[in-house]
């Protein structure tokens, strides 16, 4: 579903774990009742590109679990920036390797995520962002 409310930030998160799914909306629950975000759910990465390139979706952070993907990061990365250079997305993984935090920066990630996510942390960058979305000017 599209927001089309510049005052709402819309996020997407990416991840096959749907224990992780549910504590996402969760940690954002308030954020989504008082209507300052949209959040949207992908159980594959595939799903969410042709939601974006169909423009069903509109995404403004994305939270992408790399661990369970069937397509490869800097090709997800490449697809997500042909449609929208300014969304920001972070990479999640389990694991924590010096390299995969190298591989996220080298991709044009804003972040990267460690799993079991610290989702006080999610929470923040979610608000954040949202908070910059408001004081955005958007033309289309």
């Amino acid at each position: 579903m599209v927001s089309k409310n510049y005052d709402i930030s819309n996020i997407v998160f990416i991840d096959d774990d749907k224990q992780s799914s549910i504590l996402f909306k969760q940690t954002l629950k308030e954020e989504i009742k008082t209507e300052k975000i949209y959040l949207n759910l992908f159980e594959s990465a595939n799903d969410f590109l042709f939601a974006l390139k169909t423009r069903k979706v509109n995404a403004d952070t994305v939270f992408f679990n790399i661990d369970m993907s069937a397509i490869d990061v800097g090709i997800f990365m490449a697809n997500v920036r042909t449609f929208d250079p300014n969304i920001s997305i972070f990479l999640i993984s389990t694991e924590d390797k010096e390299e995969y935090h190298l591989k996220a920066k080298s991709y044009g990630a804003a972040g990267f995520l460690k799993k079991p996510i610290n989702f006080k942390a999610v929470r923040a960058i979610s608000v954040s962002y949202t908070h910059l979305r408001a004081h955005e000017t958007r033309h289309d």
